[in-house]
């Protein structure tokens, strides 16, 4: 008889994973991306926007943490690195609000290394193995939004729109420079490319090289040989 325990996937401490290891972890963790890049950009423009924008960048950390729950070591760095993140987009205070991006893209690194170290550990693909892929796309997205908003406010004046520097471009059209950003460093990701924001200075080029050859190295790890027991399909890998 064979014994099927084997094939089992087991959590770091060995034991049989929970619904939540198994499904809730990047379950949830989508779901707050959907709704910071999806349902909050369609709210009512007033006040309160900021606020629930915060709430959901609160939201997405938190999700982040407890998807970092198996392995004890993200864990720990996961929670040092948390707080500040929370605290920058909660507090106007002066070098929060220059570190803050740099911290939370850190904080998103760490999170996509290790949504990568849990899948390519697998050896059988899961549900919870392609959100995790999805996640992983999506936070790189947002994590090059990060490091564009830092080099912004460390360097004024790095991107143009319309042959105006962003910020003023931003403050015209009643918009966002974190929000310009953002959208530039989505479609940059996905290979669209409208140009209609793009950097000046040398370095943004760099970062944007960058940002492409990682999203090409993920799609190419992301196709896992096929072996006898497990069924050889694509996993997370997108492509526009």
């Amino acid at each position: 008889m064979v014994d099927d325990s084997a094939s089992q996937p087991t959590t770091s401490s060995g034991a049989s994973p929970s619904f939540f290891d198994e499904l809730g972890g990047n379950a949830i963790l989508l779901s707050m991306l959907v709704f910071l890049l999806v349902v909050v950009p369609f709210l009512p423009i007033h006040d309160t926007e900021r606020v629930i924008t915060r709430v959901a960048w609160s939201g997405l950390i938190i999700a982040g943490i407890l998807r970092t729950r198996g392995r004890r070591h993200f864990l720990w760095a996961a929670l040092i690195i948390a707080f500040p993140s929370i605290l920058s987009r909660w507090i106007d205070v002066a070098w929060l609000a220059d570190t803050g991006p740099l911290v939370i893209a850190l904080f998103l690194a760490l999170i996509v290394a290790h949504i990568m170290a849990d899948i390519f550990s697998q050896r059988r693909i899961q549900l919870d193995h392609i959100l995790g892929g999805i996640n992983v796309y999506v936070l790189l997205g947002l994590m090059f939004a990060r490091l564009h908003l830092a080099n912004e406010k460390y360097n004024a004046d790095s991107y143009m729109l319309g042959g105006l520097p962003l910020a003023v471009a931003a403050e015209q059209a009643g918009q966002h420079v974190e929000d310009l950003l953002q959208y530039f460093s989505f479609t940059t990701l996905t290979t669209l490319g409208y140009g209609d924001v793009h950097p000046v200075v040398r370095r943004r080029n760099d970062l944007d090289t960058g940002r492409l050859l990682l999203r090409d190295s993920f799609q190419f790890q992301s196709r896992p040989l096929s072996r006898p027991s497990t069924p050889s399909f694509f996993v997370a890998s997108f492509s526009v």
